[in-house]
């Protein structure tokens, strides 16, 4: 987990949901999820606040991966990594 960072340029799907771990299960249904980001500031519109990825930090160019206000990065993974929302 990654607060205050997100993964670009990767992003397969967007959905609305109520928490990470809603937003993880999102992603265990989508076989090419590997990672999502999570939208948490309450400021924002809510809408699409789950984003799929469909590679990680690591397996991304590095530029695809950065700051951003608001959102926290998940690698999805591992069991462990999900269990630990």
């Amino acid at each position: 987990m990654s607060t205050g960072f997100a993964l670009s340029k990767h992003i397969i799907k967007n959905h609305t949901t109520d928490t990470s771990m809603d937003c993880a299960m999102e992603c265990t249904a989508v076989l090419e999820c590997i990672s999502f980001n999570f939208r948490t500031t309450e400021n924002f519109q809510m809408e699409n606040n789950c984003q799929l990825n469909d590679a990680t930090k690591d397996s991304s160019l590095l530029s695809n991966f950065g700051e951003a206000a608001g959102l926290v990065y998940y690698e999805a993974e591992t069991s462990p990594a999900v269990s630990n929302l």
